[in-house]
């Protein structure tokens, strides 16, 4: 018999890769299950699909597995640290550290000179509407 951790552990990893997929599907053009399976295996399916998920929503799938895992990791090792369960970011003063940067990168202006604020030209959605539109 399986632990009930094992099943637990089965349940949440299909349910990530279920979500990935849906991830890889849905958005301002809406790219049916088989078609994101036939671009992301390089089966038969348009031009137009395969750029749209390999180039714009698979990147985007991967960076938000990245920083979901980073911050359960950090949230870890924090809880870790102090030997609480309940230890979270204003232990440390880490929000208010990173409100106050926000703050005088904001009133120093200095955000749009090096490319914070200017940094995306084009959102997903406008990136993806001109794949299918060429």
């Amino acid at each position: 018999m399986r632990s009930r951790s094992t099943i637990l552990f089965s349940i949440l990893i299909t349910l990530t890769v279920g979500l990935f997929l849906l991830d890889l599907a849905v958005g301002a053009v809406n790219i049916p299950i088989r078609d994101v399976w036939a671009a992301l295996t390089g089966g038969n399916c348009s031009r137009a699909t395969e750029k749209i998920v390999l180039n714009i929503r698979l990147i985007k799938a991967i960076v938000a597995l990245l920083a979901g895992a980073a911050l359960s990791v950090s949230g870890l090792q924090m809880q870790t640290l102090f030997r609480n369960p309940l230890a979270g970011p204003y232990v440390l003063g880490i929000s208010s550290g990173a409100s106050l940067g926000v703050a005088l990168v904001v009133l120093a202006g200095i955000g749009s000179s090096i490319g914070i604020a200017g940094a995306v030209r084009q959102t997903p959605m406008e990136q993806e509407s001109e794949v299918v539109r060429r």
